[in-house]
């Protein structure tokens, strides 16, 4: 009977964290509930009367984080009814609504380029190390995934991930796209070259956690810093290039969340 009320209460908690905020669902809680210094004691999960239910929160939440992802595979490779994103991404065409010319296409690629770019120099390292003010106070609390100590990784792997959407093996890329296809100028596609090359050696000489960094006394002084500022000026170069980008393509870019901050 008690494992029957555990899983009966299990789908219950999987219900509602289907229908609630995407704050509840995703990796964010789950980092908060694993790693947060009270939230995360062993005795919470083992010994604390609310034990039970603070496990089926996590089970609830992970079971979410891996349905969203299988849904993201489905609709990338098709299921069989309905034609895959990556058909219709890769096949532009009068026949396809969604993205009805090369450009439609193409459009869709740099504004990820660009959207990604602003999240990573912004909201994971701008706003954290406070880069408008030389004499203002970090903000540790800002950083992505501060509790776990993953902030530094976590930026990392999504300038890894821009970056292979530029390149994508060569032959397979934008960058190889847009010189043989499109003709732009080699000059601007290899300054991007060389600011990724830029921006990886600035990451190679961060130590982590960032958390532990920016919470240090006069932190602003620190050779620390600086590398992060680096860090910061080279990914302002980088998203500046890339910028130019759809105005030399004729390519208007849709509205997008850090439109107007």
């Amino acid at each position: 009977r008690d494992a029957q009320e555990s899983r009966g209460l299990g789908d219950v908690y999987k219900r509602q964290v289907a229908a609630a905020s995407i704050s509840v669902q995703g990796l964010a809680a789950l980092e908060y509930l694993l790693f947060d210094g009270n939230a995360s004691r062993l005795s919470l999960y083992t010994q604390d009367p609310q034990a039970e239910r603070r496990c089926n929160m996590i089970e609830a939440i992970a079971t979410r984080v891996q349905q969203v992802t299988y849904q993201l595979v489905s609709q990338w490779r098709g299921d069989g009814k309905q034609p895959s994103f990556a058909d219709l991404f890769s096949q532009p065409g009068e026949d396809n609504t969604q993205y009805p010319d090369n450009n439609s296409a193409l459009g869709e690629l740099l504004n990820t380029l660009i959207v990604g770019m602003e999240g990573v120099k912004r909201n994971k390292l701008g706003i954290p190390i406070d880069h408008k003010r030389p004499a203002g106070r970090t903000k540790p609390y800002r950083l992505e995934a501060w509790r776990s100590g993953y902030s530094l990784a976590l930026m990392k792997a999504s300038v890894g991930y821009l970056e292979e959407l530029y390149r994508a093996g060569g032959e397979q890329g934008l960058r190889h796209y847009l010189i043989k296809e499109r003709q732009v100028d080699p000059v601007l596609l290899k300054r991007i070259d060389d600011t990724f090359v830029d921006v990886n050696k600035q990451f190679s000489m961060l130590e982590g956690p960032l958390f532990t960094q920016l919470k240090k006394p006069n932190v602003k002084k620190t050779q620390q810093y600086m590398a992060l500022f680096n860090l910061y000026k080279d990914l302002e170069k980088l998203q500046s290039d890339v910028n130019e980008l759809p105005e030399i393509l004729g390519i208007k870019l849709g509205f997008n969340g850090n439109d107007g901050d």
